[in-house]
């Protein structure tokens, strides 16, 4: 008998987007690391180690000289 409406199974990318934007003259980081930029837009793709359970991750976004808006 199958039941209806339940996952049997369920795929989780290993990363998470951090997207934003900041002014284009000021240097920015997530996690210590460049993000890609267009503009005033900027994102990066954060690994994470998901693939057996759960996981929570801090997140570090910094810009030298500007308030974030995320």
């Amino acid at each position: 008998m199958k039941l209806l409406n339940q996952y049997r199974q369920r795929t989780v990318p290993g990363y998470h987007e951090v997207s934003g934007w900041v002014l284009g003259n000021n240097t920015i980081t997530a996690n210590r690391s460049a993000p890609w930029r267009k503009g005033e837009f900027f994102g990066k793709e954060l690994t994470a180690a998901n693939s057996s359970v759960p996981v929570w991750q801090s997140i570090s976004v910094a810009a030298h000289g500007e308030r974030l808006r995320l």
